[in-house]
């Protein structure tokens, strides 16, 4: 009997130390900017592994999801890297993220801590490499405070959790309003979060973290909508629609046409979602011409998608309503 409680509490203790460790090689967490310009998503994945400075570590690739305009008008989604990859490895419940600039690694994560600890992770200096949200050369405080210590169950797995604050002179931290979570880091993002406001509005919150043994679904992304929507990567330019579609008036104040060639006569869906992939209205038609009506829609910049029911092709546009 004492041999299989042996067994046993080495078998939890394997799996404890397996289910807690950081970005394992496929991991992806997938994050969407704050409302500002059209949807962006920031794609972190662990693609290899690597060794700095005698530490085994996980090397962290950065994509971004952005629109992009054509020549017509039109939007359209496509992929890019960030030229820094990041490496990060996790030892005695700390997670360390290197520093390309200073050649060192700094504690990015601790989970021995307690209630009041102030975690400083870098002290005046230089951000370099955190696309999209770099520190534009300054030298800035990256320190937080944590203020309470739980738990959570992911997928059957316990994993520690910590609410943290900026502390008063931080221009780099984590927010109190997404906790960090073990081996997912914080809901915000996980390299932290800087004091300045960016262009099409800064990284803003996990939708969503995969690896081989969990899946968490942020309680911040609507649980009906896939982590990437309304970013669709495989969105093709139809022939029978490309450079075809016009939208007059854009910006609309009351109504507009939207029109276009349907050679085949096909069934198309035409759908308006807002910049947060929240669903406005939808219609279907077999016609050349489609009326829109801005009636209750509320100012702002919308995306517009003309799905073909027989081939599967589909368009994604701008639209703008207007007072």
């Amino acid at each position: 009997m004492k041999k299989f409680y042996l067994i046993t509490t080495i078998a939890i203790l394997f799996c404890n130390s397996l289910y807690s460790q950081w970005a394992p090689i496929g991991a992806k967490w997938t994050y969407e900017n704050e409302p500002g310009g059209p949807p962006v998503l920031t794609i972190i994945e662990s693609i290899k592994d690597t060794t700095i400075l005698s530490k085994q570590c996980k090397v962290l690739k950065t994509y971004l999801i952005d629109n992009n305009e054509d020549s017509t008008g039109h939007f359209y989604y496509d992929t890019s890297s960030c030229p820094q990859l990041q490496y990060l490895y996790y030892d005695s419940s700390m997670v360390y993220l290197y520093d390309n600039t200073l050649n060192n690694f700094y504690i990015l994560y601790n989970f021995n801590v307690i209630k009041g600890d102030t975690i400083t992770v870098k002290e005046d200096s230089l951000f370099s490499g955190y696309c999209p949200d770099n520190g534009y050369g300054t030298k800035d405080l990256f320190q937080y405070k944590v203020d309470s210590l739980g738990d959570t169950i992911i997928n059957g797995i316990n994993l520690r959790k910590q609410f943290v604050n900026a502390t008063q002179n931080a221009k780099w931290f984590f927010d109190y309003n997404y906790p960090i979570i073990e081996r997912i880091g914080s809901l915000q993002y996980l390299f932290g979060h800087p004091s300045i406001n960016i262009l099409e509005g800064p990284v803003c919150c996990l939708r969503c973290y995969s690896d081989s043994n969990i899946f968490y679904h942020s309680p911040t992304w609507t649980d009906t909508l896939d982590c990437a929507y309304p970013i669709i990567t495989n969105i093709k330019e139809p022939k029978n629609l490309q450079n075809n579609i016009k939208v007059f008036p854009n910006p609309v104040s009351t109504q507009a046409i939207l029109k276009f060639n349907n050679y085949d006569n096909a069934q198309f869906v035409f759908t308006i979602f807002d910049l947060t992939g929240v669903k406005i209205s939808e219609s279907e038609t077999n016609s050349t011409s489609i009326l829109i009506k801005k009636d209750a829609i509320s100012s702002g910049i919308y995306f517009y998608k003309l799905y073909n029911k027989s081939n599967a092709d589909s368009y994604v546009g701008k639209i703008i309503f207007i007072n």
